[in-house]
């Protein structure tokens, strides 16, 4: 155990990396050592400032040393979110607890330490587990998402608004609004968008999504944009992005992100923990459902396999709606 006074916290954290990398389970990318790290010297700046060590620094703080209350006050302290005023989520919270503990616990399988600081706080002072439930988004945020009247001022912004009405009106999954051919558009003799055809991964899946006449109009508007443009007139895709390729995972989702943050900010509420186009889509079944859509036809709506895909949303579901899918 003496040889823990050899191996600065830094080293520590390396050696923890190091042997994640090659383990056959769990093995973690090297693109995880910067946040990581970041997460790892916010904790050995907090160790030294915590217990005044003059003449030390991250390389030289006594991690060992570590307490339980030092974790405690670790997670409950120093952590500050970018938004001024803004509680930290406790997923951040959680996220960093964990690391913690799977340092210490690499520490102590080492015999370098006798015992791990962020285990031994008691389970009801831990950073909640992120809830594993299909999330939606709370009713008031959801209500001021979709009735929110959206400025828009360049070809981007029209392009967000029709991917968005698409997410909020017919709950896409983000894969099929990524993977949308000018070609699914199915148009009436005035070319307003009537439907779109969406190719499924099963067999049974493929489905025609009846467009509402506003999200038909704001489609239209974001089509004609398309072919009025040089760059993009000869491509295939419905949705691109300003370097002409399809949208990008990641611009999907920092779109809808966004979208939610405003709203929550004009609204003056915390940021839910999950804000992607998934939780946009969970959101939108459970409001078909839970507003009397039988479930049947809800699965065909949004081209799920069968019933099964709706269990993981059935605590959101109201007592009625429960009962039924429970029977299913």
């Amino acid at each position: 155990m003496s040889s823990c006074e050899t191996i600065s916290g830094v080293d520590l954290f390396q050696a923890w990396f190091d042997n994640r990398v090659v383990d056959d389970y769990d093995p973690l990318g090297q693109q995880s050592l910067s946040p990581y790290l970041t997460i790892w010297m916010k904790w050995l700046r907090f160790l030294l400032n915590r217990h005044n060590t003059d003449n030390l620094n991250e390389e030289t703080v006594r991690w060992e040393r570590a307490e339980p209350t030092d974790v405690l006050a670790f997670l409950n302290g120093p952590i500050y979110s970018s938004k001024l005023g803004r509680r930290v989520s406790d997923v951040t919270r959680r996220r960093y607890w964990r690391l913690l503990e799977r340092v210490y616990d690499f520490a102590v399988e080492k015999q370098w330490i006798d015992h791990n600081p962020a285990a031994n706080i008691q389970e009801n002072e831990k950073p909640p587990q992120e809830d594993h439930k299909g999330a939606i988004l709370p009713d008031l945020l959801w209500r001021a998402v979709i009735t929110r009247d959206k400025t828009v001022r360049d070809s981007v912004d029209i392009r967000d608004n029709a991917v968005l009405h698409l997410l909020f009106s017919c709950g896409l999954a983000p894969n099929e609004i990524r993977s949308l051919q000018l070609r699914d558009v199915l148009a009436a003799s005035n070319g307003l968008p009537v439907a779109l055809y969406i190719k499924g991964p099963g067999v049974r899946q493929d489905r025609k999504v009846i467009l509402p006449e506003n999200v038909a109009c704001i489609l239209k508007k974001w089509i004609e944009l398309r072919r009025s443009s040089c760059s993009w007139r000869n491509l295939t895709a419905l949705f691109l992005s300003r370097e002409n390729a399809p949208l990008s995972t990641k611009t999907l989702y920092v779109l809808v992100q966004r979208e939610i943050k405003e709203v929550a900010d004009d609204l003056g509420i915390s940021y839910p923990v999950r804000m992607g186009p998934q939780v946009i889509r969970n959101t939108v079944i459970v409001h078909w459902l839970n507003s009397g859509v039988p479930i049947n036809i809800v699965v065909q709506k949004v081209g799920l396999k069968d019933i099964k895909g709706i269990y993981r949303l059935r605590e959101h579901l109201k007592p009625d709606v429960r009962r039924l899918l429970n029977k299913s």
